[in-house]
């Protein structure tokens, strides 16, 4: 079946996370997969966030918003102007990014009484995201990782109405080698001292390792000062460099850091961290918590990292002590070789058979 129209809706982005670069990503694709293909992104702006579009490039799209102070009165009025935007578009699905725009497309497609596919394609674990039960919503379910189908399912949605197509890595030709001497730890992302992403956890680990280490740490984030004075509290501050946030990581990492032997994640939750296929691609071994959720479809034990469970941090340092010990690691190809399910060349054509499937589900 051909889809020729297609709305995406969403809570307002930021303009800088993982759910914008796949999300870009997948409409390159089916415009060129599709030249014809219409796409129209429609982001519910509650007046309370940034919103940034420049992500977006020409593509399509419209703010939604209400100056209505009741909330559900103001979810009304959305789904109203998102109703109008259906009818005038006319689309062959409706894919919302997460529950609430779930929620209001669903509204939408009742105040026009027509059965228009509507699709879910979420981007976070659902132990961190409001109304996670407005999923139900939807007809069919896109999960980025198997743990976030597990989630649904526990919600009550039949397996069969949930596809696990993961995320997209792209490949690179640029492997990034290991030092000869000492071990290079390699953090990136946003720095948050507990919350999200624990650099304490990291930190904290890193006091207790012996042998010549280092930490580079690339990223900024609200915690950034805070996590500096914890490392020269822990006595580690000489091994930590800073790096903030850079534009390009990964052309910074390879032309500034140059080596690195091993990336290490320290989160309490993701929904399919991006920057583990990024690492792995470039040939570097990974460590990471073993979080709700992703790591545990993407790393494979001590073929291309390892993980440890969130908290505990003795394991966690049994496995960095045993790299800077000079533990064998598996070979830069062989890393590479290891996700070829996750590259472009094999994901683009999933996710559209899994979109085209969904919506014949959707249908019955």
């Amino acid at each position: 079946m051909d889809i020729n129209k297609i709305i995406i809706v969403s809570n307002a982005l930021s303009g800088f996370g993982g759910t914008e670069t796949v999300v870009r990503a997948v409409i390159d694709f089916l415009q060129r997969d599709n030249p014809e293909i219409k796409i129209k992104l429609c982001f519910i702006n509650h007046g309370n966030g940034v919103e940034n579009k420049a992500w977006l490039g020409n593509n399509d799209n419209i703010s939604l918003t209400s100056k209505i102070s009741n909330n559900k009165l103001k979810r009304w009025s959305i789904s109203l102007s998102l109703a109008r935007q259906v009818k005038r578009y006319q689309p062959d699905v409706i894919i919302a990014l997460d529950p609430l725009s779930c929620y209001l497309s669903d509204l939408s497609r009742k105040f026009l009484f027509k059965q228009i596919p509507l699709i879910s394609w979420g981007h976070y674990t659902l132990d961190c995201i409001y109304r996670p039960d407005y999923y139900r919503c939807a007809d069919a379910h896109l999960a980025i990782s198997s743990g976030i189908a597990r989630q649904l399912q526990n919600m009550g949605i039949p397996a069969q109405k949930i596809d696990t197509i993961f995320n997209p890595t792209s490949k690179s030709c640029i492997t990034i080698p290991r030092p000869t001497a000492g071990t290079t730890f390699l953090y990136l992302g946003r720095i948050l001292f507990e919350e999200q992403k624990r650099i304490k956890d990291l930190l904290d680990t890193l006091a207790h390792i012996k042998g010549d280490w280092s930490l580079d740490v690339v990223g900024d984030g609200a915690d950034l000062e805070r996590c500096k004075h914890y490392a020269l509290s822990l006595g580690i501050a000489e091994k930590v460099t800073w790096h903030g946030w850079q534009a390009s990581p990964w052309e910074y990492i390879n032309q500034s850091i140059k080596m690195v032997t091993t990336q290490v994640m320290t989160s309490a939750y993701e929904g399919f961290s991006m920057t583990i296929g990024e690492a792995m691609s470039r040939g570097i071994y990974f460590v990471s918590s073993n979080c709700p959720t992703g790591p545990e479809d993407i790393i494979i034990e001590h073929v291309n990292g390892e993980v440890y469970q969130p908290g505990d941090l003795q394991h966690l340092q049994h496995i960095l002590q045993s790299i800077v010990d000079g533990k064998i690691l598996p070979e830069s190809l062989a890393i590479k070789n290891s996700i070829q399910k996750f590259y472009d060349e094999h994901y683009f054509p999933r996710f559209k058979a899994a979109l085209i499937e969904s919506i014949k589900k959707s249908r019955h």
